[in-house]
């Protein structure tokens, strides 16, 4: 096993047109902070932009690895280029997770999002499972830090030298 990679501190982002859920890991096994950031325009707007979000978890934190899953579908092509801008000012390494790399990572549990936040629940309790949606309601929020953890999983599973997720 990479001890470098065992240790390693990353932030998972699952970016959305107006949020980002958000996990920073060091290592595989060690959930530092965990949260979603919104950044909705509007007069009952959030006042912080996303680069300025962004911006301050980079400098809070200081990853060595941003892991970047995003939504399936979404053009967010401008946020992209932003988090890519942010990172190369900071010499930070980009990695992205394919919804087929995060599948592949929980067999067995992988049929929906749903399973997936279960079995993320299981080995990090401290995080608080959201509801099971109803096919009529809109995803719950925290859905979207399940699925930042989920690609931080799935960066260490399949970083070179990494081991896979216990079952």
């Amino acid at each position: 096993m990479n001890r470098n990679l065992h240790r390693k501190r990353i932030l998972a982002l699952d970016v959305h047109n107006l949020s980002f859920g958000f996990a920073v890991f060091e290592g595989q096994d060690a959930l530092v902070d965990w949260g979603v950031k919104s950044f909705r325009p509007g007069t009952n707007s959030v006042q912080v932009p996303f680069p300025r979000r962004l911006a301050l978890l980079l400098d809070e934190f200081t990853p060595q690895t941003i892991v970047l899953r995003v939504a399936l579908g979404v053009n967010l092509d401008q946020k992209i280029r932003t988090i890519t801008r942010l990172a190369k000012t900071r010499r930070i390494a980009i990695r992205t997770m394919s919804h087929d790399d995060i599948l592949r990572t929980f067999p067995g549990h992988n049929r929906n999002k749903h399973e997936i936040a279960m079995f993320v629940a299981g080995r990090f309790p401290e995080l608080a499972l959201p509801p099971k949606p109803k096919p009529w309601r809109n995803e719950h929020y925290r859905t979207s830090i399940f699925e930042a953890v989920a690609a931080g999983l799935t960066y260490f599973a399949t970083g070179k030298n990494g081991r896979g997720l216990p079952e």
